[in-house]
Formats: C-alpha cells, sequence, structure tokens
C-alpha cells in the first residue's frame, strides 16, 4: 500500500488481517509512506506492518529499490498491492530475476485515456494476476487494456465478521440521522447530499453526518454555511468506531460517481440500515437484489432529495424491512469463508508459480557454473 491510513481498502487489509491462517501464512503488511490509523488496527491483531519510508511515486526509482531489498530480505513468495503507486511498483518487481509473484488490485471502475491506458496495460501485463472487486471492474480492465481473460480474477470484497455481529435498532429518542462514510474527495460526491438537504424544508431534514476525512474539508465547511444547513450536517473526519455510528444511524447513503465494491455499503447493509445509493457501476452490481427504486443518478440533485424525503417517510417499521432485507443480501454475497478461500487459493498458485521460477533459475545458474567449473557446453 502507498498509505496505511484511512479507506475502503484499508479496511478490506484489517479484516484480511484478522482472518488469515497465521500457521499456515507468514502474513505482512507493507506500506511505502509512514503509518497511519489503519497499521495501528492491523498490528492490534498481530500483523507486522513494515514501512519503507519511501515516496511509491512511478518516477521515484529509490521505490523499486526499496521494496525489492525488502521482499527479497523476508524472501517473500507472493506480493498483493492496491492502489496505482504500490501496483505500478510491485509489478515492476517482475523485472527483477527471482521476485515474487505479483497479484495487482483494480479497486475501482477505471476511466483512462488512450495514452494512459497503454501505460497501464504494460503494468498490468507484468504482474501476474490483476484482481477486479467487481465484475464491471473486470470487464473495463480487460476491455481498456487488452488483458485475456486468464490475467484478471474477480474477487469480491467480504465484510468484516464484526458488522455481521447481531444488529440493534437505532435510537427512538431523537432527529433522525442518516449517515455516509468516504474520503471527502469529488469522486465520492458529498456536494450532492449537501445539495438535495439545501432543497429540504427545515422539518424534512433528518440529520447528515458526513464520516472521512480529505482535501473538500475546507470547502465542505463553508458550503454548509452558505446553503444553512449548519443545524442539520456535521463533518465528523476520520472515525474508528464506524460499527457504533452505523447503529446510531437510522439510514445510509452512498452518493459516489464510481466505487469497485463498496465496503462501507456493504458494513452498512450489514448493520441492517436501509440504503440510497448512486446508480454508480461498482454500487450497482452491489445492490443486484436489493429492493428497486433506491438508487437515483449521482447528479440528480432533486431524485436524492426526494429520495432522502422517502426514507424518512417509511417510518421505523418500514426502514427496518428495508434493512433487513439489506442484511441478508450482503450476507449471502460478501461472505469472509469464501473471500478468504479465494484468496488463499489465489496465494497458493501464485506461491507454486513463485517457487518454480527460481528452482528453474537456480537450475540454470548452476549450468553455468558446471560450464565455467569443467568447460562444458552451457
Amino acid at each position: 500500500m502507498p498509505v496505511m491510513d484511512f479507506g475502503g481498502v484499508e479496511s478490506r487489509i484489517i479484516t484480511q488481517s484478522g482472518l488469515m491462517n497465521r500457521e499456515r501464512y507468514d502474513f505482512r503488511v507493507c506500506t511505502f509512506w509512514k503509518k497511519g490509523a489503519a497499521a495501528r488496527s492491523v498490528e492490534a491483531l498481530g500483523v507486522p506492518v513494515d514501512e519503507l519510508g519511501v515516496d511509491p511515486n512511478p518516477k521515484n526509482p529509490r521505490a523499486l529499490a526499496r521494496l525489492a531489498e525488502y521482499v527479497f530480505s523476508h524472501d517473500v513468495d507472493v506480493v498483493h498491492a492496491s492502489i496505482l503507486e504500490a501496483n505500478f511498483q510491485a509489478a515492476s518487481l517482475r523485472l527483477l530475476p527471482g521476485a515474487p509473484s505479483v497479484a495487482i488490485e483494480e479497486v475501482g471502475m477505471p476511466i483512462r485515456s488512450l495514452r494512459s491506458r497503454a501505460a497501464f496495460g504494460a503494468i498490468y501485463r507484468m504482474a501476474d494476476v490483476v484482481v477486479g472487486v467487481s465484475q464491471k471492474t473486470c470487464d473495463a480492465v480487460k476491455a481498456q487494456h487488452w488483458l485475456p481473460d486468464r490475467k484478471v480474477r474477480l474477487i469480491y470484497n467480504a465484510i468484516n465478521p464484526r458488522f455481521l455481529a447481531p444488529t440493534v435498532a437505532p435510537p427512538s429518542h431523537r432527529p433522525l440521522r442518516f449517515l455516509a462514510v468516504g474520503r471527502l474527495v469529488e469522486v465520492k460526491n458529498q456536494e450532492t447530499l449537501l445539495r438535495a438537504m439545501a432543497r429540504l424544508t427545515v422539518d424534512e431534514r433528518p440529520q447528515l453526518h458526513l464520516v472521512g476525512e480529505g482535501p473538500l474539508r475546507a470547502h465542505f465547511e463553508r458550503r454548509i454555511v452558505e446553503l444553512g444547513l449548519t443545524a442539520s450536517v456535521k463533518l465528523l473526519g476520520f472515525q474508528s468506531n464506524v460499527k457504533e455510528l452505523l447503529d446510531d444511524a437510522d439510514a445510509y447513503l452512498m452518493p459516489s460517481f464510481s466505487e469497485g465494491t463498496s465496503i462501507s455499503l456493504a458494513e452498512a447493509m450489514a448493520r441492517a440500515r436501509p440504503v440510497l445509493t448512486s446508480k454508480a457501476d461498482g454500487i450497482d452490481e452491489a445492490m443486484v437484489g436489493y429492493a428497486p427504486g433506491w438508487q437515483v443518478d449521482a447528479r440528480d440533485v432533486d431524485a436524492w432529495a426526494q429520495g432522502i424525503r422517502r426514507l424518512v417517510a417509511l417510518g421505523e417499521a418500514g426502514r427496518a424491512r428495508l434493512g433487513d432485507e439489506a442484511r441478508a443480501l450482503v450476507s449471502r454475497r460478501m461472505s469472509t469463508d469464501t473471500w478468504r478461500g479465494e484468496l488463499e487459493a489465489l496465494y497458493d498458485q501464485l506461491t507454486a508459480q513463485t517457487r518454480s521460477r527460481r528452482q528453474t533459475l537456480r537450475n540454470r545458474v548452476g549450468r553455468r557454473v558446471s560450464a565455467a567449473v569443467f568447460g562444458a557446453r552451457p
């Protein structure tokens, strides 16, 4: 990972750290930059988090040198990378003799120029496997980067088992509270939620709590004031207690322009909270089988305002029925047992490939040494 701070991929790594068979796998997490909040959560599970202390920018040759030093010193068999910079550096390892097998992960829906497609395609072809977290992500990677089917593997994300614990009803003694979780960046589209809230009357508005940090925080602080939402909307920043915040919420909103397979959406559904989402491809796939009518266009402010009104009008019993439906759906689709089995099958396959390649390399070196000593033809 480039960093181990806060986000959906970091949540997935925390979940994986708690599920891996430590007797079978020597599982470690490595970050190029300094450790963050997610790193501390991983370490609390007994999994080491190692820090390379180097900028992972593809233009920085020191990043590949440090990563190579790390993987060879730890005799790593498989590198599983996520996020652009880490994917580039991990795939570049395959240029080195004796390097481990590499799986790189595409967690979003790539939309790239023709030039970028060629560059990313070269990176993806160096890796042994490209993991997509949704079918539409896999299809987009294959179509945009001209990859064969055998190179791309679908592995849906899983839910942290904590979120599948028995659910609790939201408190009924306070105003309705809706929650949205995500980095404060343009693609997460919190702007549309603020504009939709502003179109509701004061009596119609639930409380809206936005969890996450990012470069748009100052912008949203200004917009909340400009739109007259200071009594209704709160920016909570980074929070480690998302499960408790979900249990305290009456509904969950996800307006993103693009997602792979959203961990935060799955967690909300697992906590039996009704959801209102955009129609972004990755979200659309996660919502298959959910009650119709609860997805709207990401940019349609009026549709978001109407969706929020409908959630409010459902009443406590109606929201509870929708929430139960969401929990049943995500429990079937994103089982931790299935996810762990698919990851372990991938790691076993790649480990076998690594060891086979290394044995072949040792055999070739041995033949060359024999040729040098005995004068035999190599």
